[in-house]
């Protein structure tokens, strides 16, 4: 007989991550099926040195045609050496909508 799966879900951890914005603790409950409460999370920054931009700078941007606009991108991406994950607390979300 097959068991049929719960509905509730279990806690895997409580961590403490930081706002971006106004830099308020945000306390965020990790759930066993991935989601999370508390918070609002926007994915990862990737951080650059300024010896790196200096190397990318160097090889030049080409031009790129978005719709009907005309910009410059730059041949290759810096490469990250970390990513900072980005959080925002509910009233710093709540103000920028």
């Amino acid at each position: 007989m097959k068991k049929k799966p719960s509905k509730l879900k279990s806690t895997k951890d409580r961590v403490i991550k930081y706002c971006i914005l106004c830099s308020s603790k945000i306390k965020v409950i990790l759930y066993t099926d991935r989601s999370y409460v508390g918070g609002y999370y926007f994915g990862k920054i990737p951080m650059s040195t300024k010896k790196e931009w200096a190397r990318v700078m160097k090889l030049g941007t080409r031009k790129s045609k978005i719709g009907s606009l005309d910009i410059q991108v730059l041949k290759e991406d810096p490469k990250p050496y970390k990513y900072f994950e980005y959080w925002e607390c509910l009233k710093c979300c709540t103000d920028a909508i």
